[in-house]
């Protein structure tokens, strides 16, 4: 996630720092309050949830299938989506 210059800790303190409890809050409760067919779509919901919650300026999800059902053998596939908020 691309941060604003005003979210920047000041000092060295953990209270200060962006509050990566609600990142982890957002994608666990979008991932488990749901089924989705497509990472895709998770990939997006999730970008697009963390905008809405956070003061990001963007964010980039990247979700990874171990093993997908393909007729090729591959150990993974990946999907990676970006959204910028709107200014």
């Amino acid at each position: 996630m691309d941060l604003p210059v005003s979210v920047l800790p000041r000092r060295d303190e953990l209270r200060q720092v962006f509050d990566y409890d609600k990142v982890s809050t957002v994608v666990v409760g979008e991932g488990t309050s749901g089924s989705y067919r497509l990472l895709e779509t998770l990939a997006q919901r999730l970008a697009s949830r963390l905008l809405e919650e956070t003061p990001a300026l963007s964010a980039t999800v990247e979700i990874r299938k171990m093993a997908p059902p393909t007729t090729a053998s591959v150990e993974q596939v990946s999907v990676e989506v970006r959204l910028d908020r709107q200014r």
